[in-house]
């Protein structure tokens, strides 16, 4: 239902007639798929062309000064140009054509040094315009390609990227009750890159595989803060099915898809859906669907048979868009002042791809242990780690990066590993006591989380505690033979039930595990078990033996 004029002043100037701010949330809900259809068969070729729109991390909106941020009470951040009052004009945000340039750069693509804004024309009742500010014909990148790998990493697939282009966002509606719509311009004019790849992926697995990279890039170089229950990156999926390689089927478009498991479940969906059609003698319509979260089913929105009619325009009030190279920055009065490309090129952090590869060759990582430490921006902390204790096992160090670190995050609500009370060098000072035997592996998470509520070193907690273990294996070697003449004088059952032969055996275990009780008695727990239980073994089987 298309709301009032009145509905929609009451919801922007809420003050007005005392209606209160609401708010609306989104529950999200795992999908389920349809049973009884074959996904892929060998004579079916799916294909899938995306369309990201990654909303643009700016203070500001697009094209005018209003604030961008997410749970701000109901048009509170809404201009005169968001709220198209008569008499406003739009400025570019130079921010938000950075960040685009930037994205350009790391997907492969050709920075366009002039590019145009176009006027795309549709009534939504959450845009007052009446249309959107996009690039359409002339966009700011083009021609670009992503490497990204499969799931384990075991391939390295491409898709190329067609173009990049500036826009603005639209704002909410919100439907409630009694068919009233509430409309919230907050998001309005907010600056989105939709990012356009050719019809090039060819399964739900890879197209979220491709998401993924993407979404890791444009993290890693800030340009998108990437916060998918805040709607900051959005997919639609154009999806068809054909028999022939060469050939591309009826095109299905699904619209504004969040979350990665969401992803996967539509495409695979749709391609089931169109499958079935078709294997019943149907014919695939080319319409535009949405994904109804609750039921897991695709549903139809409108038919794309009849070509809807932008009515696109080159934009009056926007000039061209110019970017510069090394080579052009130069004759200007005032180089500083514009978006230098090969500057922002030299100033591109490294690719997660880069950073996995590093930590692969370098340390001998599987691809997902790589992949963890990367997608959490966690592989300068694991490499300080082995900088700083270059004997112990990379897996180790990674295992409670991801068991503890990872923990102890989460329960002190940090953001970052920067936020961390435990650093890297404490990290690697608390594991090499426990590599050296000078801590078994109980008193190492207890000294653990000790430095993170006394922010204390390592070392000095384990002095002050007294908690250093017995491991020299000369006296460990002493202590055990002592604890086995005890035994064979006190309780020679005990020991009788070894087996050198099957040392894993119930009744061997059961001989060392009296051993080292005896030794912990004696030594008020102050043995390290790991070296005890070795020495045990040792001893026993020389004994049965000899």
């Amino acid at each position: 239902m298309v709301p009032s004029l009145f509905m929609m002043q009451r919801f922007l100037f809420p003050g007005a007639i005392g209606c209160k701010p609401s708010f609306i949330l989104v529950k999200r809900y795992n999908c389920s798929s349809q049973k009884n259809a074959r996904l892929q068969d060998d004579r079916w070729i799916p294909t899938v062309g995306l369309e990201i729109h990654a909303q643009i991390n700016s203070k500001s909106k697009l094209f005018s000064s209003a604030k961008n941020q997410f749970m701000a009470p109901p048009n509170s951040l809404v201009s005169n140009f968001d709220a198209s009052i008569p008499g406003t004009l739009p400025v570019i945000n130079k921010e938000c054509v950075r960040k685009a340039v930037r994205t350009g750069l790391a997907l492969n693509c050709k920075i366009q040094k002039t590019s145009f804004f176009d006027r795309k024309h549709y009534f939504y009742s959450d845009m007052p315009q009446g249309y959107q500010i996009t690039q359409y014909k002339h966009p700011i990148a083009k021609n670009g390609y992503l490497h990204y790998p499969t799931a384990d990493g075991s391939v390295v697939k491409r898709v190329k990227i067609e173009q990049i282009q500036l826009e603005q966002d639209s704002g909410k509606s919100m439907h409630e009750e009694g068919q009233v719509t509430l409309i919230d311009l907050n998001r309005a004019g907010v600056g989105l890159m939709e990012i356009v790849t050719a019809p090039e992926v060819s399964s739900a697995g890879d197209a979220c595989a491709f998401l993924k990279e993407l979404y890791g890039i444009l993290m890693r170089i800030g340009t998108c803060n990437g916060k998918l229950a805040e709607g900051q990156f959005r997919v639609d999926a154009n999806i068809s099915i054909a028999q022939q390689k060469t050939k591309l089927g009826t095109r299905v478009e699904v619209k504004n898809i969040s979350g990665f498991k969401h992803i996967h479940n539509v495409i695979e969906y749709e391609i089931k859906r169109q499958i079935r059609i078709v294997e019943e003698g149907g014919i695939v319509e080319s319409e535009t669907r949405a994904f109804d979260y609750e039921t897991g089913f695709t549903v139809s929105m409108r038919d794309k048979e009849i070509k809807q009619d932008y009515r696109f325009m080159s934009e009056p009030n926007l000039p061209p868009l110019h970017v510069y190279d090394d080579s052009s920055v130069t004759s200007l009065s005032n180089p500083s002042s514009v978006i230098n490309v090969d500057q922002e090129r030299r100033n591109l952090p490294k690719l997660p791809a880069d950073i996995r590869g590093h930590l692969i060759e370098s340390f001998h990582l599987s691809f997902v242990e790589a992949e963890f430490l990367t997608n959490r921006n966690m592989e300068n902390y694991f490499i300080e780690v082995m900088e700083c204790a270059h004997n112990l096992n990379p897996t180790v160090v990674w295992n409670w990066i991801k068991m503890h670190v990872i923990a102890h995050m989460v329960e002190y609500n940090l953001s970052s590993i920067e936020e961390c009370y435990v650093s890297a060098r404490d990290l690697a000072a608390l594991l090499l006591l426990l590599h050296n035997n000078e801590i078994n592996a109980e008193t190492a998470y207890l000294t653990f989380t000790t430095a993170i509520q006394t922010r204390q070193h390592p070392d000095k907690i384990v002095e002050e505690n007294n908690w250093k273990m017995i491991s020299d294996k000369e006296t460990v070697t002493k202590l055990c033979e002592d604890a086995i003449a005890t035994l064979q004088c006190t309780d020679a059952k005990a020991l009788s039930g070894y087996d050198a032969d099957k040392p894993k055996s119930k009744a061997s275990k059961q001989a060392i595990k009296r051993v080292i009780m005896l030794v912990r008695k004696n030594t008020n727990d102050k043995i390290h078990t790991g070296v005890a239980k070795d020495v045990t073994m040792k001893l026993l089987n020389y004994k049965r033996t000899s």
